[in-house]
């Protein structure tokens, strides 16, 4: 216990002492006088066991809310109102990633994973009575599993990486639109962009603007009845259309995929995340300063979860994410460092083109073929169970739709990092062993989460920035509208 154990909820233990076969040696919290914990522990595994402790015993509620979203399991716990917005992340099948990211660790993450798990468990276990919102809907909350952390990782991944939505509202006016009128509307570089090296001294210039020799309203081709979209298309969304919101699964609920989550295009304000390091060379003390402002959005409770971890020459002290292992943004006494979303073109829309006659088949490089079937069973808390059958093809689940320049809605398969095991992991846990600049400009290059900007400092007074995470190389396609992949283009890899 300490001087700030008043500003901890009340339910929580910040006394006495509790026995576990899953700790080897004893492991002390304490808190400072604003609330914050500190963990001292003997080793590794003992120090992300109490983490996943207090995170069970502040924040579990928040971590079952987020790894169902991802899984799409909310209707499960609240009932049948949430069965619209389960269906739709069913279409990601974000728990069969999850499994095999887990399956693919190494033994040293696996072993961090399941101390942590083991300790959330406990935590929830050692709570006096379940979390009140479990008694407000009269249910229970359920264990937590390895898996789970994965699940919250990609919930961050796909509040992060919204490109796909984004591309599905604006697919019919790239259709419609002469590439040089698109283009110079949805321009991604301002005035105000420039690279970091040549910041002082360049801007890069705008698009001019199209002449009426290249569009006049009064003169606009009809649109055809059947507009196909050839491999590659073009042109960053910059604005809202009003068209679709580009996902399908929902149920007339209102509970449409991802709009919580992604930002509001009709919102004329601009992100404004930020993170920057000044090097000791140009301070009065000699030591570099580091600052990270990322700009998520406004939770309750607040998305991170501050909290310092010591165990033999570790010192970690940062935030945390509750059911994530680890400190996400921080410092272990060698190096420190922060994160801002990249917000680069991370989503694409694959196109299909259906046959003619039969719907039920799609266009490939070698002939039509058939859709395949998945079915997926959502439990509904107080109801039936719901089967909801997902058809698949050679590019993955059919997960989106858009409408095209005649407002037609076209079937699209959503291709994405969080749908490939092998494009996640938590390499970020190696950046507690990281001693210098390089150190950890290198494990956060090996990181696969979402790609952010990475500003680091080390204690020598030097800086780095880099980004993280998995980039497509889309060998030539224009990955900012749907395409199609029928004439045997590789997708991206």
């Amino acid at each position: 216990a300490g001087s700030g154990t008043d500003l901890v909820d009340p339910t929580v233990r910040t006394s006495g002492s509790l026995a576990s076969p899953s700790v080897g040696s004893p492991v002390t919290i304490s808190y400072d006088e604003y609330g914050v914990p500190t963990v001292a522990a003997a080793d590794r595994g003992d120090a992300y066991f109490a983490e996943g402790y207090l995170h069970a015993q502040n924040r579990f509620t928040q971590m079952d809310l987020s790894r169902r979203l991802s899984a799409g399991e909310l209707a499960a716990l609240i009932g049948p109102e949430m069965v619209g917005r389960d269906r739709e992340a069913r279409g990601f099948r974000m728990r069969r990633t999850a499994l095999a990211v887990v399956e693919a660790m190494d033994d040293a993450q696996r072993a961090v994973l399941a101390s942590y798990t083991r300790g959330v468990n406990a935590g929830l276990a050692d709570l006096p009575s379940p979390p009140p919102e479990y008694a407000v809907i009269g249910a229970a909350p359920s264990e937590w599993s390895e898996e789970d952390s994965v699940l919250v990782m990609l919930s961050f991944m796909r509040m992060l990486d919204w490109t796909a939505q984004s591309e599905a509202r604006h697919a019919g006016f790239f259709m419609a639109m002469p590439a040089p009128v698109r283009e110079f509307l949805t321009y991604p570089v301002s005035r105000l962009d420039a690279p970091v090296s040549t910041l002082e001294r360049r801007r890069p210039s705008i698009l001019p603007i199209p002449s009426r020799e290249v569009i006049s309203l009064r003169e606009l081709e009809p649109i055809p009845e059947t507009v196909v979209v050839p491999p590659g298309g073009g042109g960053p969304p910059r604005g809202d259309f009003d068209g679709f919101d580009g996902f399908g699964g929902g149920d007339g609920d209102g509970d449409a995929p991802g709009d919580a989550d992604a930002p509001d295009a009709r919102d004329p304000g601009t992100p404004g995340s930020n993170n920057w390091a000044l090097a000791g060379t140009r301070t009065a003390d000699g030591r570099a300063i580091l600052a990270s402002d990322p700009h998520l959005g406004l939770t309750l409770p607040g998305a991170w979860y501050r909290l310092r971890m010591t165990w033999p020459d570790h010192d970690l002290v940062g935030l945390s994410i509750p059911g994530i292992p680890g400190v996400i943004i921080g410092s272990n006494g060698h190096v420190a460092w922060g994160f801002t979303n990249l917000t680069g073109d991370l989503q694409d829309l694959i196109q299909l083109e259906l046959h003619p006659d039969d719907p039920g088949r799609y266009r490939t490089a070698d002939g039509w073929e058939p859709f395949g079937e998945a079915i997926e069973v959502i439990e509904v808390r107080g109801s039936d169970p719901v089967s909801l059958p997902l058809r698949t093809t050679r590019w993955g689940v059919v997960n989106g739709a858009y409408r095209d320049a005649r407002g037609v809605e076209r079937d699209a398969v959503v291709e994405w990092a969080g749908l490939h095991p092998e494009l996640c992991n938590f390499k970020l846990f190696e950046l507690e062993e990281a001693r210098t600049l390089e150190d950890a400009l290198a494990v956060l290059g090996t990181w696969y989460g979402p790609p952010q900007n990475a500003v680091v400092a080390a204690s020598d007074g030097r800086v780095g920035y880099t980004i993280t995470g998995f980039l497509p190389d889309r060998g030539g396609l224009d990955g900012r509208r749907p395409y199609g992949l029928w004439d045997g283009t590789e997708p991206w890899t």
